[in-house]
């Protein structure tokens, strides 16, 4: 018989690579026993910007919040306007702190 775990936090990450060169980077972090899965960390190095690269790792990372928590609300927390854009244009909603996990190892770790 198969035993289901529960995670506090899950990690993935996403890491986009190009002739063994790093092109750009984004991670998933799961909280609230899967009830919320934030997509954060979003870089692109300088070399591949202003093509696309941001986009494709943001709809990536996306998609395997979507396939690996399937219930979960997904955010992204930024103060970057470019991101900002990009978020609204990938069909994110802006809401409220209140509105997102309670987790207080997030906020914690939100306070630097």
């Amino acid at each position: 018989m198969a035993k289901e775990f529960s995670f506090a936090k899950v990690f993935f990450s996403f890491t986009l690579m190009s002739k063994n060169e790093w092109v750009g980077f984004s991670y998933i972090e799961v909280w609230q026993n899967r009830e919320f899965v934030s997509n954060s960390g979003l870089i692109v190095s300088p070399a591949f910007r202003k093509c696309g690269i941001a986009k494709a790792i943001k709809e990536k990372i996306f998609d395997l919040s979507r396939q690996r928590f399937p219930n979960a609300k997904v955010f992204s927390i930024t103060t970057g306007l470019a991101v900002m854009k990009m978020n609204a244009k990938l069909g994110f909603e802006t809401v409220t702190f209140n509105e997102i996990t309670k987790e207080k190892k997030f906020w914690k770790g939100s306070k630097s």
